[in-house]
């Protein structure tokens, strides 16, 4: 069986290349710069997604059995398009996001609605997973950021009262959740949304990630709107902290409603306390 992996040198990539060969499939990546997979085993095809030549030249020369999308759901489309004609493929599986269910005006989240809603017209063999916030080594720009401010800055700002709930999936069940859909026809048409096992509030989150690093950090609540103040400030001069909409989101409840990890892998996900515990050796 081979399966070809768009975005296959990213965070998620990289470990979806190595679980998928732990299973025994021929892997195959498109990335943009095929100098970052130097395994000899992988095939490299170098794709920029917004370049749809790239995309169907490495569909139609791998032949995949399986195709998944490690970068956002907005390519999809593009994916399932260039896929015309390559008769191997039996199963697509793309990264979605739970940012579709955001109430706030949110250009980014029209662009994955879009996606998701030609993938449903498409009659094609896929399966979306969405993912809350991915957190769970080293480089990655939610967790192991903060983590870092903590050890850096004696006070942190929460905005508002920190009670707006989320529940961050940790990258290693992530991946488990794809390996655990592929060619399983039950999946086929399905859209799944994947987070840690309980959901626990923006304070609590910042809590167990300073207990985690060992950091003296204290937390100060300040309003929303005086931090947006701040920020538009500092834009005048350049300086860039966070987005108008990322501001409003941090206060939006972001826990799920139903939670498909366990009906998935036939086990409960890690708490985001479990997953934390890479943070004592940052």
């Amino acid at each position: 069986m081979r399966v070809l992996i768009f975005g296959g040198s990213g965070n998620l990539g990289s470990r979806l290349v190595k679980r998928f060969m732990e299973m025994g499939y021929e892997v195959g990546v498109g990335i943009r710069s095929i100098e970052k997979i130097q395994d000899p085993a992988i095939k490299k095809y170098s794709v920029n997604l917004e370049n749809e030549s790239q995309i169907q030249k490495a569909l139609q020369d791998f032949q995949p059995d399986v195709v998944i999308n490690a970068s956002y759901i907005q390519y999809a489309p593009a994916i399932v398009k260039m896929s015309e004609g390559v008769n191997s493929i039996k199963h697509f599986i793309f990264t979605g996001s739970m940012g579709v269910f955001t109430k706030l005006p949110s250009g980014s989240a029209d662009l994955k609605r879009e996606a998701e809603a030609i993938l449903r017209d498409s009659k094609q063999p896929f399966t979306v997973i969405r993912p809350t916030m991915i957190y769970g080594h080293a480089k990655d720009m939610n967790i192991s950021k903060l983590a870092r401010s903590f050890k850096k800055f004696p006070f942190f700002p929460i905005i508002g009262s920190g009670n707006a709930k989320i529940q961050p999936i940790n990258i290693g069940d992530l991946v488990e959740s794809f390996a655990s859909v592929v060619l399983k026809p039950e999946h086929f048409g399905n859209f799944y949304c994947v987070g840690c096992l309980e959901p626990i509030t923006n304070r609590e989150l910042f809590e167990i990630v300073r207990a985690k690093t060992g950091a003296k950090t204290r937390f100060i609540s300040i309003p929303g709107k005086l931090i947006w103040l701040v920020i538009k400030t500092l834009a005048i001069i350049k300086i860039k902290i966070i987005s108008e909409e990322q501001l409003k989101r941090f206060s939006e409840d972001k826990s799920l409603a139903n939670n498909d990890f366990k009906s998935l892998t036939n086990r409960d996900p890690l708490t985001f306390e479990e997953g934390c515990e890479f943070l004592k050796t940052l």
